[in-house]
């Protein structure tokens, strides 16, 4: 399994298997891990994440092997898929990871094999979406092999950032406000192959998980230009592999 997600009911969660091709969906219960899958549905090659819908409707999950973002219906009150949709991204870019804008109106979708980012429309009515940008997300001059990780925006919505492992950095994206478009800001240097960065519930600090250097990068955020100063650096087990913000 390479990823995890639970609705937004907190009653299913579902996992993400990139080798096997597929989704389980489980239950959750108050006092017990996660019952046994109740649910498993096969994708496209490769999965990478499965992230739900602002309204829990749909789930979306980007298929590296296949370069394709499928959407699946969920069924909030039996935790079931249904496939709904697909999306065909560009050959060879490797949809990796996505993250929704809080205004629920457009998505940003990371590609891992061209370090590309798209911004998509996200039409809630029909679950579908619509390609309206596509960015490059290494460093000016870099000529090293493009790989892509992480995808998140800022909880005010501003700003969107991007993890590149080969180059070890940072991008910062600043959004326009009526179309959620993007325009670069910064490179910022971080851990070496930053392979997940996670933001605080409050946005104000943004945590890197360097895989090659076994450090845990903390900086502050800037809430007004979005831009990133190195404040903590801690030590972790080898090779981390992924951060999150619970509180």
């Amino acid at each position: 399994m390479c990823n995890l997600s639970v609705d937004r009911t907190r009653k299913f969660l579902i996992a993400v298997s990139y080798h096997s091709h597929n989704l389980t969906v489980c239950p959750l219960t108050p006092a017990h891990p996660p019952a046994s899958d109740h649910q498993v549905m096969p994708t496209l090659r490769h999965p990478h994440a499965a992230v739900f819908s602002p309204d829990n409707r749909f789930v979306l999950v980007p298929c590296l092997g296949d370069d394709m973002l499928m959407v699946f219906g969920f069924d909030e009150s039996r935790g079931q898929l249904t496939l709904h949709k697909q999306w065909q991204a560009r050959t060879g870019s490797g949809p990796r990871h996505l993250c929704f804008h809080p205004e629920g109106q457009w998505l940003y979708l990371l590609n891992e094999l061209d370090a590309s980012l798209d911004v998509l429309a996200w039409d809630a009515t029909q679950g579908s979406v619509q390609a309206m940008q596509s960015l490059n997300t290494l460093p000016a001059g870099f000529t090293g092999k493009p790989w892509a990780a992480d995808v998140h925006v800022s909880p005010d919505g501003q700003f969107v950032y991007t993890c590149d492992r080969s180059s070890s950095t940072l991008a910062v994206f600043k959004t326009e406000a009526q179309r959620g478009t993007l325009t670069w800001l910064a490179h910022v240097p971080t851990e070496l192959q930053p392979r997940s960065f996670a933001l605080d519930v409050d946005g104000r600090h943004v945590l890197v998980a360097g895989q090659k250097s076994n450090h845990l990068g903390v900086f502050e955020r800037d809430a007004q230009t979005g831009l990133l100063t190195p404040t903590q650096r801690l030590q972790t087990g080898e090779e981390p592999g992924w951060v999150a913000c619970l509180a």
